[in-house]
């Protein structure tokens, strides 16, 4: 049996240290790895292109209580009968 946050094998950043030093990955890292590995979602958009805020608007407030995979017909529906605000 271990106490919290022994044995976890993660190293905790000391003031001072840099991100690197204590296992943090780069931020640029971690966007190139998001861009690679992205799911595609309607209300998103590629790198580069300009987000609809209406459309990014309506996916979070359905998405508040529930999960992508069950907001998405009636996302798709949602947009076919209200096209903006």
């Amino acid at each position: 049996m271990t106490l919290a946050g022994q044995g976890t094998g993660r190293k905790r950043k000391t003031r001072g240290e840099p991100a690197a030093a204590a296992g943090v990955p780069d931020a640029s890292e971690l966007l190139a790895w998001y861009d690679r590995h992205r799911r595609t979602l309607p209300w998103r958009v590629r790198p580069g292109e300009q987000p609809d805020p209406y459309r990014v608007w309506l996916s979070e407030i359905m998405l508040q209580q529930t999960t992508v995979k069950a907001v998405a017909p009636y996302y798709a529906r949602f947009l076919e009968r209200f096209t903006t605000v």
